[in-house]
């Protein structure tokens, strides 16, 4: 049996999903914790329970539309097409954890930013 091959392809969707969640997420929580948008009635805290909510549907229903969404794309049956629906199943909860993680932190981590420019 040869598992070097699945073992290298999960190794390289699970890295790099969790990567580009990450970076995305921060970028996302980094925006929510420090700064206040009023687009009209949206506030942050709707936006905040938006990536909640995505964590409380059953991944199954999202299915169909993955579906059709990766074979437009023409990344049916590929290790793009599956780190981008790994990435978009992620990004909430990434998100939510790393926001709490620089609202805990305070200014702290504000000024390390400052200082690093």
């Amino acid at each position: 049996m040869n598992v070097v091959v699945p073992f290298a392809n999960s190794l390289i969707v699970t890295l790099s999903a969790s990567a580009i969640s990450l970076v995305l997420g921060s970028l996302a929580a980094y925006g929510l914790s420090r700064f206040t948008f009023r687009a009209g009635p949206i506030r942050n805290g709707d936006i905040t329970f938006f990536f909640i909510s995505q964590r409380i549907m059953p991944p199954i229903v999202l299915a169909i539309p993955f579906f059709l969404m990766l074979r437009t794309l023409g990344l049916l049956d590929s290790l793009p097409g599956l780190i981008l629906v790994y990435v978009a199943l992620l990004m909430p909860i990434m998100a939510i954890i790393v926001g709490q993680i620089i609202t805990g932190s305070g200014v702290s981590l504000q000024s390390l930013l400052a200082g690093a420019r």
